[in-house]
Order: structure tokens, then sequence, then C-alpha cells
């Protein structure tokens, strides 16, 4: 895609192009109406078996669960004192076809992607949630999403050489009503109906459980469980969470209330699991893989010895968690940071600048704090906004996520920046911003992210996702040259 237009106000754009548009690139959705399809099957209560290594697949729906962390954690305190791994390999806006892993390789080449993922984990039991991307293909398309996800169990099923991997599947959620300037979601309700019938049917046929999100999903008056209808909040997932214990058999609701909001190790816990996934993350979907591993390779494939270096630091989270479980108090520690050594730099003499005469260039700001400065935006207060990365092009085993979002302002009025703060921190190559909306649209990694500051205290307190499942294949082109339009809505461009 060489570029896009975000329709950040709705009611000028049709919602066929925006709903396709999300669909596309970010996928999950949510709940509200009512549905005809059974919940999960009469099979029995599923319990975690000690050794088991859980792989969570799927679209945006399961792509961003661990930035809350509400379904894992759950689980993991429901599993005990077994020993039980989780794996998290969703992708924004995927088919069970691995279609939306292509990336520059033809479509078809998506499975091989997929297959390769999910042999990387060797599951032994899969959670999978698929149907919102697909959904945007209507009615027509359910005949070959039911087809793909029976291709997909064959293919979970085939890389286990021993016993069966026990199956969970999770419906699309529906399309939550938020009222006007909001579309009516009606229609593409009608069509979730049938992508969620679909999901059952595979699920009973092959001997799965079925948890049926369409439905068991609602949301109280005046508490949505999403942030725009159709991708899910913070609440959303806690309730995901809840729905998914209820339907498995896993706890009642005592139990339940316990396992996503009572209990006192919910929140390091949460941190955790949360360092678990990002690390994962890097080590099954690592940025600058045009470099590492693909075309590029020649240039830097040298680096790619690094990614097997992620296990031993996942494994070290896994133990925490562990202690975690074992007692309420564990001595918790950090991983060991590894500092980067950087590549060594081309000292190049200082180029002339060659203005007209009625234009003159005067220094804004001179500041050793911002490292690697690769986008800027000033905003209608004439304050800089500037995106650095110390990680580019990609994070190494043991960094941490560490790039920031600087602010620099004039305040005498001199042309000179006096101050700098930072604004956000723990960002992961941040390549594109643009203040606006009372805060700041900053495209890093995979996401366009929206960022804001509601205490007043200059720095970002609230984040959300407003776009994921970029590509980061090739780091230099990852979201970048963000700008307001005259008609209001955001432009940028992603180069992969």
């Amino acid at each position: 895609m060489a570029s896009l237009s975000l329709p950040i106000a709705l009611p000028r754009v049709r919602f066929s192009f925006f709903l396709s548009l999300l669909c596309r690139i970010a996928t999950p959705f949510l709940l509200l109406a009512g549905s005809s399809a059974p919940a999960s099957e009469a099979k029995g209560s599923f319990r975690f078996q000690d050794g088991d290594r859980v792989l969570l697949i799927g679209d945006t729906l399961i792509e961003r669960e661990p930035e809350y962390g509400a379904l894992e954690a759950a689980l993991t305190l429901t599993a005990g004192t077994h020993h039980v791994t989780f794996r998290n390999i969703g992708w924004s806006a995927d088919t069970p076809a691995g279609e939306s892993r292509t990336s520059f390789s033809p479509a078809s080449q998506g499975s091989q992607y997929l297959r390769e993922h999910i042999a990387l984990v060797k599951p032994t039991v899969a959670i999978i949630g698929y149907g919102m991307a697909a959904s945007v293909d209507g009615e027509a398309g359910v005949a070959r999403f039911k087809a793909q996800l029976e291709q997909l169990v064959a293919l979970l099923q085939a890389q286990s050489a021993d016993t069966p991997v026990r199956l969970i599947f999770l419906s699309p959620i529906a399309h939550e009503s938020l009222g006007a300037p909001w579309p009516d979601p009606a229609a593409h309700n009608r069509d979730l109906q049938r992508y969620s019938d679909a999901v059952a049917i595979v699920a009973a046929k092959s001997g799965g459980w079925n948890v049926s999100l369409f439905s068991g999903l609602k949301s109280p008056p005046g508490q949505p469980f999403t942030t725009n209808g159709i991708h899910l909040n913070a609440q959303g997932y806690a309730a995901l969470a809840r729905v998914v214990l209820r339907d498995l058999g896993l706890a009642d609701e005592a139990g339940i209330n316990r396992l996503t909001r009572d209990d006192p190790r919910l929140g390091v816990l949460r941190e955790r699991i949360a360092e678990k996934n990002r690390l994962f993350f890097h080590r099954f979907r690592p940025e600058n893989s045009m470099y590492l591993f693909l075309a590029r390779r020649a240039e830097q494939g040298k680096n790619s010895v690094e990614i097997p270096l992620f296990d031993p630091l996942i494994e070290a989270q896994e133990r925490q968690i562990a202690s975690l479980l074992r007692s309420p108090t564990p001595a918790l520690t950090s991983p060991t940071i590894q500092e980067k050594i950087p590549a060594p730099v081309a000292v190049h003499p200082p180029a002339r600048l060659e203005t007209l005469p009625e234009f003159e260039i005067t220094l804004f700001a001179k500041t050793p704090q911002l490292t690697k400065p690769i986008a800027m935006n000033f905003d209608a207060r004439g304050r800089l906004w500037v995106a650095t990365s110390e990680l580019y092009p990609q994070i190494a085993p043991g960094q941490a996520a560490s790039d920031k979002v600087y602010v620099l302002e004039d305040r005498d009025g001199d042309g000179k920046a006096e101050t700098g703060t930072v604004f956000a921190n723990n960002l992961l190559i941040p390549t594109g911003i643009e203040p606006g909306n009372g805060g700041v649209y900053v495209g890093q990694s995979t996401e366009l992210r929206f960022l804001k500051d509601t205490d007043g205290d200059g720095v970002a307190d609230e984040q959300r996702v407003v776009l994921s499942g970029f590509g980061t294949e090739d780091s230099h082109h990852n979201i970048h040259t963000l700008r307001w339009g005259p008609d209001g809505r955001l432009y940028f461009n992603q180069s992969i």
C-alpha cells in the first residue's frame, strides 16, 4: 500500500469503505447482537494438563489481546501449578489461510508462514479466533472461510506427532452499536452471525470447544466494550476473558471474579505476561526481516543469529510467572539488558544549504538527548514533536523498548527552543508523528497509536491502538509522513 487515508471524521465517510479499511488492516470487532449459534458444545469442561503448550492464533482479536492480557492471565491462573506455556501468533486482519502474513511473497506463501509459526510453538492446545477479516467478504465468503478453517485444523493436527491438539474456537464478536454518528451495524451483524455459525460447525466437526463471543459478549448500557464499535477496549477484553472461562467450565461466577478481577497477583502477573509476549513477538515476527532473512540478507543477514537469543529471555519470564503462581510475593528480577554495539558511522563533510534571498535558516534546537531523530512535526502552538529511535533498525535480544517522543518548545518567541520534555517513552521504532485531537498520532512498529496527556503534566498517560497490521519487514519503510489533509483526514504512507 503506497498511501492510506484514515477517515477520522466518520460522518464524512461511507461506512462500507471504512469497515473494509479497518477489517483489512485491523480486525477485532464486537458484540451486542443476538445469535442462534451454539455456545460451548456439550463436551464437558476444559482442563489444562501439565506440560501444555497453548497457541493463540487468529486475527486482530487475538493479536491485540496482549495489549491488555486479561485472557492469558486468567487462563494462567486456572492452570495453577501445572507447567503451561502460552504463545500468541495472532496477526491483524489475517484469515485461517495466513493471507495477511504473506508480506513480499505471493499470497500462496501465507500458509507456509503460518505452518512455520505453528511449528515454532508445537502446540498441544490451540485457541483459534478468526472471522472478522473474512466477514468483509459478506455471505459469499462464508464457504471459503469455513474451508480455510478446516484446513487450519488439519494443519494443526498434522504437526502433532503424539496426541491430537485440543482445540478451542472463539467466534467472531458482533459489531457494537454506538449510536449516531456511528453507522448502523445491523447488516454487518447479519454477516457476522453467518461466520459465527461456521465457526460452531467446524468446532463440532473437529471435536473442539466452541465459545460464542457473538452471543455471549454483551456490554452494559452506556459502557461500551469498543473504542469505535469494532475494536475491543480494556473492558471488552476483560469481558471476553469472563465469557471464555464460563463457556469452558473453568470456573463458577465467584471463581471468574477472582481470576479476572480479585486475585492480588493479577497486576504483577500481567506485567510478566506482557514482557514475555513482547519478547516472543520479536522472536516470531522480527522487525527488519527483509535484511535479516529475506531479499536483502546479504547486508545484515549476519545479525539473524540474534533472533534465537530471545528464547532464553522468554523462558526466564516464564520462570518468574511460575514463581508467582507458587507464591503471592515472589522475588522478581528484570531480564539482563544487552547493549547492542553500534555499527561504525561514516563521517561526511558538512553540507551547504543554499536558500533564496527571502529565506533564512536558523537553528531551532540542538540537544544530545535526541538520539536518532526519525520524524517530526510542529503543532498549532509552535511546539516541535520529535520521534526518536535508539533501537532502529531492529531491537536486539535483551533490549527494552526505549524509543521516545520529545516535545521541544520556544517559550520566549526568539525562534529557539528552550525546553525539551519526554512526552512518551517505551516505544518501538516510531517512524511517523503528527499532533492532533488533543494528543499525538505515532506510527510505531506494526501500529498507528494515539497518545494523550490527560492530567496536564506533559507526559502521555493514555494511549490506544488506532490501526494495526502494518508491515515491518523493512524498518525504514514503516508508517511515515503523517499529515492532516484539508478534508480533516489523517494521511500517511506505509511502504511495505
